[in-house]
């Protein structure tokens, strides 16, 4: 069945990106070049791993409703990209051999390797650009953080010429008032890996390393879930120091190998320790978590709300071959 690059866009519209990437599967099975395809599979793949995770309600929707937005972006230049010669009527079944799918490729490795650095030595991750800005009470101005530096530098003046003079001065007294330069920061991490964080792909044999940053001195734990759907506990509890500009590797790196497809990488951050997640070791020395996914997450965020308990994932995909370039 042919399609049209409208039909695709209606039916993305209508909220049917299923149907979408059926299609543009069919259109690109037999071309030559591997590399539309594989993309249109990986994309497949986010899909189905997403709406698999909102309906088990292992997500929350924003983070559903996110990465929906960006397959959707994606799905639609894969569109434009594939029906870009209009010469051909508007129908497409096989793409022109000329179509330069390697400049493309190249550009868009380029492009994440120079984002994955600036987040690997920046902590930076796309959850920032939309993080809700807090509004400050109008009528009242924020000067604590000049509060504790101006008392202290007056104390100390004060304190030099007293000894200089020998003269008896009264010093100014400390407030004693709590401000919300006392009161410690919102608990705060990001995670990234060598390859950045906005959706890498690494094939077999290929070295995957994961580090994240925390702001403040906390527990951490990591849980990665393979492409079978096991679970492996990388950190049990693990305490972490908050050393800005510096990302913490988990653990030595490791090999990507089968199972290959989507996988997920999930970070917690919590000012107490976590509970214990029931655990099997493996011969090679993987501690798998025996409860199923929803469980072990609801073990992990089940905290009291005196406790901080935050969390971010990394969604990644793993390749049993690499396409040659």
């Amino acid at each position: 069945m042919s399609h049209t690059p409208q039909s695709l866009k209606q039916l993305l519209a209508r909220g049917r990106t299923d149907l979408v990437l059926n299609g543009l599967l069919e259109h690109t099975a037999n071309l030559t070049d591997k590399v539309p395809h594989n993309t249109v599979i990986a994309l497949s793949s986010r899909w189905k791993n997403n709406e698999a995770e909102n309906n088990a309600g292992i997500i929350g929707l924003e983070d559903y409703k996110l990465e929906k937005s960006r397959i959707n972006k994606a799905v639609l230049a894969l569109i434009d990209e594939l029906w870009s010669n209009e010469s051909s009527g508007g129908v497409v079944s096989v793409v022109p051999s000329k179509f330069n799918w390697k400049k493309w490729t190249a550009i868009a490795v380029t492009t994440l390797g120079i984002l994955g650095a600036i987040a690997e030595f920046s902590g930076w991750s796309l959850r920032d650009l939309f993080a809700h800005q807090t509004e400050q009470p109008r009528g009242k101005t924020d000067t604590t953080a000049q509060i504790k530096p101006d008392t202290t530098k007056d104390i100390e003046v004060e304190s030099a010429q007293t000894q200089t003079r020998g003269v008896k001065l009264l010093q100014k007294p400390t407030s004693t008032k709590n401000t919300s330069a006392s009161l410690p920061a919102p608990l705060h991490i990001t995670c990234t890996s060598n390859k950045g964080r906005n959706n890498p792909q690494f094939y077999a044999g290929e070295i995957m390393r994961f580090y994240y940053s925390v702001n403040r001195p906390c527990h951490v734990r990591c849980i990665y879930q393979l492409a079978d759907g096991r679970l492996v506990l990388f950190d049990e509890d693990q305490q972490a120091n908050a050393t800005q500009g510096i990302p913490t590797e988990i653990g030595a790196g490791f090999v990507a190998a089968a199972p290959f497809g989507p996988e997920r990488l999930y970070l917690f951050a919590s000012t107490a320790a976590f509970p214990t997640l029931h655990t099997k070791t493996d011969p090679d020395g993987y501690a798998f978590i025996v409860d199923g996914l929803p469980q072990a997450l609801q073990k992990t965020r089940g905290f009291k709300k005196l406790q901080q308990i935050v969390e971010t994932q990394l969604n990644l995909n793993t390749l049993e071959e690499k396409i040659n370039q």
